[in-house]
């Protein structure tokens, strides 16, 4: 893992901490997605220590984060997660269906107390009320083939 003042320097490239940090599946979804992203003009910019923010038009679309980032995001050895920023329910209505409400749902973040955003919220996303919701609400980690498709229709419908 790459040290924290040492990154800060180098800025290194997202697919050279992905080729370091993680493996398998993982490792190739991840390359895959900052491809993806690159094909698509949406340039995964260094943010911190591992961590790298997406932008389209001077606005922030999510974060790609990979282990040995901050300690509050809670991302394990050997996994990377996408935090997406700021979207309404008015937005994802207009590419909603049940099944991608149920992937929303189960990637919704819980506040633990880190002092970033503490006490969590209390909100309803889509249609469902959620307590103790963190700031950074919905996050995917260690995005599978089939969620990283749904993914790429939310990046899409945010820059068309």
């Amino acid at each position: 893992m790459k040290n924290m003042d040492e990154s800060k320097k180098n800025k290194p490239q997202i697919e050279d901490v992905i080729n370091e940090v993680l493996s398998d599946n993982n490792k190739s979804n991840a390359l895959d997605f900052i491809e993806y992203l690159r094909t698509n003009k949406l340039t995964p910019n260094y943010a911190s220590a591992n961590s790298w923010k997406v932008n389209f038009k001077g606005q922030g679309i999510c974060y790609i984060r990979l282990f040995g980032t901050a300690p509050y995001h809670r991302i394990e050895d050997g996994s990377w997660h996408i935090n997406f920023l700021n979207f309404s329910d008015e937005f994802y209505s207009l590419i909603m269906t049940d099944e991608l409400k149920e992937v929303i749902w189960k990637n919704i973040k819980f506040c633990f107390g880190c002092s970033n955003c503490a006490p969590g919220q209390t909100g309803s996303i889509l249609e469902r009320k959620f307590n103790n919701i963190c700031h950074h609400w919905f996050v995917i980690n260690n995005p599978n083939i089939l969620t990283l498709d749904f993914v790429k229709k939310i990046l899409i419908h945010s820059i068309s």
